[in-house]
């Protein structure tokens, strides 16, 4: 069977490899064992991270990414939690 991807799914697999990306950069960077090797894989992570991005805002332009809005007190509450795990 030869079934075409919509474009939504097609957005969503390219942000899923983008995250995947990222992450694996930003692994390679915290092992990086020169300064050269650390600002390659800083440069490309940031590339990286900026067309996230621009694949995010497209989704969410075209209504196929909706985020949630958090509440006050639910930022306050995360908020509140890693203030006093940094104490403890």
């Amino acid at each position: 069977m030869n079934k075409t991807m919509t474009d939504k799914e097609l957005l969503t697999d390219v942000l899923t490899s983008e995250k995947s990306l990222v992450s694996l950069y930003n692994h390679a960077i915290q092992e990086a064992a020169t300064e050269y090797v650390h600002s390659n894989f800083e440069q490309v992570c940031n590339e990286a991270i900026k067309d996230q991005y621009k694949v995010f805002k497209a989704m969410e332009q075209k209504g196929w990414y909706q985020v949630e809005q958090a509440q006050q007190q639910a930022i306050e509450k995360a908020k509140n939690k890693f203030t006093n795990n940094m104490k403890a």
